[in-house]
């Protein structure tokens, strides 16, 4: 037997290879050996001991009766693969988890087992279609005198299942005398529930918080915008297996704040627990000075998405007395604007907007400040600005 890339895993490797686990399971096996290294495991197993007996038939299950967490499918990867086994299934397509089943007893041999009737049957539910493995059907011979259940389709999560089987145990007494030994077992076990992202999703609209997930359980929200506001939201259908919900309070009141949405996981243990967050804080620009000479002066504003559109008012003051110069500008996500020269002394510039409201969110730009300075060389000719 041979494991790439889940050595770490040690036998449960081989767990719903049901041909390979049929060897680890015999009730009857004497030795095994396990080695893994560089992510490559092997698992040997080295013979049986027909001497291993026990007084009355015994019927070993896998699953075992009650286990749970067994894999709601199986993919096919095994070789020989059950999968061909199953009729209109070219070995490709995946099945649920493969029940398998072995036997011992006072017999000097096993030869095989034959099933006259089984059933795999869901809690509340209807009898699956099933195909079984035995001695006389499909790739028995690798059960190592048992018989396998193969489910035709994936199982269904979180979901108790009974297995039932009836038939014969073919074997061979101590003094060869060749037997058929009726059997009927049953055994029950519940597949893994695997928990699902809900898809927490956290917005404000309006200055209101919105939340929406794929889990129906309530929501706890926290506001942080000065003090701190917090809310349980029932959530509501929203359509195509979404809920939703709008806080049910004030605006945000301040210009930085903190919003934050936290699910728990269900009782049921279906979804995940999740959590998200949103802030705001004050918004920036970016100022460049292209271009500054006693004749003109170029500026670049970069602005934010939030303050497109705003109006921005700039100030530029000068160390000789002059008046400023005032210029006001529609701010896009980068804007152009020229402003008289300044003289070797230099200037102080400012870009400054209003506070003002967006989707009802509070919103305010920091003022940029900048020290401009320009000096003229003794002979140099004034430069005159390229325009673009």
């Amino acid at each position: 037997m041979l494991s790439f890339a889940g050595a770490e895993d040690g036998p449960f490797t081989w767990e719903s290879a049901v041909y390979h686990r049929a060897g680890l399971l015999n009730p009857r096996l004497v030795t095994t050996g396990f080695w893994a290294e560089f992510e490559l495991g092997c698992m040997g197993v080295f013979g049986t001991d027909d001497t291993r007996t026990t007084p009355a038939m015994a019927a070993y299950t896998y699953p075992y009766d009650g286990q749970q967490g067994i894999d709601t499918t199986f993919g096919c990867l095994e070789i020989p693969n059950p999968c061909e086994s199953v009729p209109g299934n070219d070995g490709s397509k995946a099945t649920g988890f493969i029940s398998s089943v072995q036997f011992n007893g006072p017999w000097s041999r096993i030869q095989g087992a034959r099933v006259a009737a089984a059933q795999l049957l869901p809690d509340g539910g209807a009898p699956l279609p099933i195909t079984v493995e035995d001695q006389g059907n499909g790739n028995g011979g690798f059960l190592d005198g048992g018989f396998d259940v193969i489910p035709q389709q994936p199982l269904a999560e979180g979901t108790w299942y009974t297995g039932s089987a009836a038939g014969t145990v073919e074997a061979a007494s101590p003094g060869f005398e060749e037997l058929s030994v009726p059997f009927s077992v049953s055994w029950r076990f519940k597949t893994i529930l695997v928990p699902r992202d809900p898809g927490l999703a956290l917005s404000v609209a309006g200055g209101r918080p919105r939340v929406s997930s794929s889990n129906p359980t309530p929501i706890e929200l926290a506001i942080r915008d000065g003090g701190t506001r917090r809310f349980s939201l029932r959530l509501h259908s929203a359509g195509r297996g979404r809920f939703r919900a709008t806080a049910p309070t004030r605006r945000l009141r301040t210009v930085r704040w903190q919003v934050c949405a936290s699910q728990p996981a269900d009782a049921g243990g279906v979804w995940k627990p999740d959590r998200t967050c949103v802030r705001g804080s004050p918004l920036s620009l970016d100022v460049d000075v292209l271009y500054a000479s006693k004749y003109l002066v170029r500026l670049r504003i970069k602005a934010p998405s939030s303050a497109v559109g705003r109006p921005a008012r700039v100030v530029m003051k000068t160390t000789d007395g002059l008046p400023p110069a005032r210029a006001n500008v529609i701010l896009r996500p980068k804007s152009r604007l020229d402003l008289r020269g300044i003289p070797a002394t230099g200037a102080s510039l400012r870009v400054s907007v209003k506070p003002f409201r967006k989707r009802g969110i509070p919103q305010r730009v920091r003022a940029v400040s900048k020290h401009l300075h320009w000096a003229a060389a003794p002979s140099a000719r004034a430069p005159h600005p390229r325009r673009r």
